[in-house]
């Protein structure tokens, strides 16, 4: 399971996976499918300010938005490691792009199960309960965009993935490059969201 590689940080495991012709279909489906019952189960705790939705009907659609929130993610790590491809002359093929969105996409997952676990423990937070911004609240937007990044899920990711390119590609030095420019563009999209 590629969770439990993650998680264990199982290193040569996932080079083998990004290396193998092996189908990384299991691994899409594992991964959507921890997206969606986490969405679904946080869906039957959210309410819409007085507006009567059945419980389920609603965790239906927090189950589809999740999932393709996965979606978005991976394309958009794919996206970006292929400008990074492009600009840093990386040899990397794009199939192991794909395969390293799906592997960056675990700190994801977690994160949203995190959620889920806090959302039937505490009920429902429109900020979450991940970031700084759950807890700190900042109304001024670059300051709220800033707190929304130092969520130690997405953190992960964009560090792990990082690495995990910069040391694939044997390219070790462009790892802090790989990580300030995410880091960039995470804040950035922060701030105009």
């Amino acid at each position: 399971m590629i969770i439990i590689d993650v998680i264990f940080g199982k290193v040569d495991e996932l080079f083998a996976f990004l290396r193998s012709d092996k189908k990384q279909w299991p691994a899409f489906f594992e991964l959507a499918v921890l997206f969606a019952i986490s969405g679904f189960v946080m869906g039957l705790k959210t309410s819409l300010h007085d507006v009567p939705v059945n419980h389920v009907v609603m965790g239906a659609f927090v189950a589809m938005g999740a999932v393709i929130g996965f979606l978005l993610s991976v394309l958009a790590l794919f996206v970006l490691f292929f400008i990074f491809k492009l600009i840093f002359n990386l040899e990397i093929s794009n199939g192991e792009l794909y395969k390293m969105g799906l592997i960056g996409s675990v700190p994801s997952v977690l994160g949203t199960i995190f959620t889920a676990i806090c959302t039937l423990l505490f009920g429902f937070s429109e900020k979450g309960y991940t970031s700084v911004q759950a807890f700190a609240g900042a109304e001024v937007k670059p300051l709220a965009a800033l707190y929304n990044l130092l969520d130690p899920f997405t953190l992960a990711e964009i560090i792990f993935v990082s690495y995990l390119v910069a040391r694939f590609t044997n390219k070790k030095r462009l790892f802090p490059i790989f990580v300030g420019i995410w880091l960039v563009i995470e804040y950035g999209l922060g701030f105009v969201g």
